[in-house]
């Protein structure tokens, strides 16, 4: 990272360099890691694991309309009816709250921030944004105060 005004910069190398992690081995990465909020996570196990409940929320989105859905007369008398037919993706969600919440942290970690900086998307739209910054930003090259770095023989397993 270069410092120009007491600004921070991403490097080319910091931005583009990363450690993978396949489909499957990011599954069971976070799911081994159910709730284990300490380490690092680079940036394909954070995006693997978000594209798989992302994908898995919309069939049961789909699920729930075609197997609880109501008729378009009922939600047109209630239009708050809609949100009886969630079954499946509350018990999802639940589900995947604390593996999706862990590896967030753990990604964090990886690129030198604190955990607690997960609670800036509580800020519309600008948080949200320098939260996807943040998550697309590249391992940190080194061991930080979080462990070592991912892919090396001294990170932890």
């Amino acid at each position: 990272m270069g410092m120009v005004g007491g600004l921070t910069f991403f490097s080319f190398y910091t931005f583009f360099t990363f450690n993978t992690m396949t489909f499957a081995q990011s599954i069971t990465t976070c799911f081994r890691k159910y709730a284990t909020f300490s380490g690092r996570a680079t940036r394909s196990e954070f995006w693997w694991f978000w594209l798989f409940t992302a994908v898995i929320s919309l069939i049961l989105s789909y699920l729930d309309d075609v197997f609880w859905g109501l008729p378009d007369s009922v939600i047109a008398q209630n239009p708050m009816a809609v949100f009886g037919t969630m079954y499946l993706r509350v018990i999802w969600g639940v589900g995947t709250l604390l593996p999706s919440l862990a590896v967030a942290v753990r990604r964090l970690h990886d690129i030198g921030k604190s955990g607690w900086w997960y609670l800036i998307n509580f800020i519309l739209i600008v948080g949200t944004i320098v939260y996807i910054i943040f998550m697309c930003t590249g391992t940190q090259p080194f061991d930080n105060k979080y462990g070592a770095e991912p892919g090396t023989e001294d990170a932890e397993e």
